[in-house]
C-alpha cells in the first residue's frame, strides 16, 4: 500500500509541477509522456482534483482559471502545435479588448478542426518566426496577428492595435511586410496593407526604386553621385565616393534582409573602418524628413574626407 501511494504522491507531484509552469492547466498527451496511466487521471477526475476544460486539457486543483489558463487550454487543446492567435492574440498583446465567446488558435495544416470553445484556424503558412510566447503562452507573433486580424476586425480597430504596436516598439516591419507578402489574396489584407506602406513606404518599395530616389537626392542638393551597390573590401554597401574613402549606408534599405542584418551591418561597419572607410548611418525616414539636414552631413563629411591626405581606398 505505501508503494502505491508513493506513487500516487510522485504523480501529483508531477501533475502540480507541470501546472505550475502552464497557468493551472495540464494536457492528457503531457502526462501521459511522463509515464502517469489514464487510470490514475480517471480517479483524480472522479476525486474532484482534476477538472475538464477541453477534450484532452485539464485544470488543476479548482475549475476556476485566470485568462492567461483559460489561453493556455486553449493552446493546448488545439495540439502540441496550436498557437493562440487573431483576436485573442491581439488581446494577449494587450493591443486592443475584444471580447469573443470561442477563443482563437491556429494550426498548421488544411481542413477544418471544430473544437467546443474554440475557433480552429487551419494555415498551410505558419513560420517559424511566427511562433513566439507570452507569459509562456504560445502565441502568433505582434506582426503575424496583424495581419491575421485585417479584414476580421474593424479599420479603426486595427489602426488603434498597429499604432499602439509600433509606439511601443513591438513591431517589426521586416516581419510584418513578409507577412503580407506571404498572405496575399487573403480576404482583409488590404487594411493592414495600407497601413504598413503609410508608415513604412520603402519597405514595399524595390531595390532599384530607392537607389534612383538616393541618385535623385544627390542631384538635387548637389552631392557628387556616388557608385551604388558597390563592393568595398568585400562587403556590397548601399552608396560609396571611392575618392574620399566615404560610405552612406541606408538603414532602412534593409527591409529585405534577414534577421541577422543587424549583426552583419556593425560588421561591415568595423571592417570598412580598419580599411579607413568612413561609414555614415543614415535612415530613410530622415532623408525624407529631413533631407537639408542629411545632404548637409554627406557634404561635410565629403569635404572633410577630401581635405584630409590622399589614401588609396581599393574596392
Amino acid at each position: 500500500m505505501a508503494a502505491v501511494s508513493d506513487l500516487d504522491a510522485s504523480f501529483d507531484r508531477i501533475i502540480s509541477a507541470i501546472a505550475a509552469r502552464q497557468h493551472g492547466v495540464v494536457a492528457t498527451r503531457q502526462l501521459l509522456g511522463r509515464g502517469i496511466p489514464r487510470g490514475a487521471l480517471t480517479t483524480r477526475v472522479q476525486a474532484g482534483r482534476l477538472f475538464p476544460v477541453h477534450t484532452g486539457v485539464y485544470a488543476v486543483g479548482h475549475p476556476s482559471l485566470s485568462r492567461d489558463g483559460a489561453w493556455m487550454g486553449a493552446v493546448l487543446a488545439a495540439g502540441p502545435e496550436g498557437l493562440l492567435s487573431h483576436r485573442a492574440a491581439l488581446n494577449a498583446w494587450e493591443l486592443s479588448e475584444i471580447r469573443a465567446k470561442l477563443i482563437d488558435v491556429t494550426v498548421p495544416g488544411i481542413g477544418s478542426r471544430r473544437r467546443p470553445g474554440l475557433f480552429v484556424h487551419r494555415t498551410r503558412w505558419l513560420d517559424p518566426a511566427d511562433r513566439t510566447s507570452i507569459r509562456g503562452i504560445p502565441v502568433t507573433s505582434v506582426e503575424r496577428t496583424l495581419v491575421d486580424v485585417s479584414g476580421l476586425v474593424s479599420p479603426g480597430l486595427l489602426r488603434e492595435a498597429f499604432n499602439e504596436a509600433g509606439r511601443r516598439g513591438i513591431l517589426d516591419p521586416v516581419e510584418l511586410v513578409r507577412n503580407i507578402e506571404q498572405r496575399r489574396g487573403k480576404r482583409g489584407i488590404g487594411d493592414i496593407r495600407r497601413l504598413a506602406a503609410g508608415q513604412y513606404p520603402e519597405a514595399f518599395r524595390t531595390r532599384s526604386e530607392l537607389e534612383v530616389d538616393f541618385l535623385a537626392f544627390c542631384a538635387e542638393y548637389g552631392i557628387p553621385q556616388p557608385l551604388v551597390n558597390h563592393k568595398v573590401h568585400g562587403f556590397e554597401v548601399d552608396a560609396y565616393w571611392p575618392d574620399e574613402g566615404l560610405v552612406v549606408e541606408l538603414d532602412s534599405w534593409r527591409f529585405h534582409s534577414d534577421r541577422d542584418s543587424f549583426e552583419r551591418d556593425r560588421e561591415r561597419i568595423a571592417e570598412l573602418s580598419m580599411h579607413g572607410i568612413e561609414v555614415l548611418p543614415l535612415t530613410h525616414r530622415r532623408l525624407r524628413g529631413s533631407p537639408r539636414r542629411c545632404a548637409d552631413i554627406i557634404l561635410s563629411a565629403l569635404r572633410r574626407r577630401a581635405a584630409q591626405p590622399r589614401r588609396i581606398y581599393a574596392a
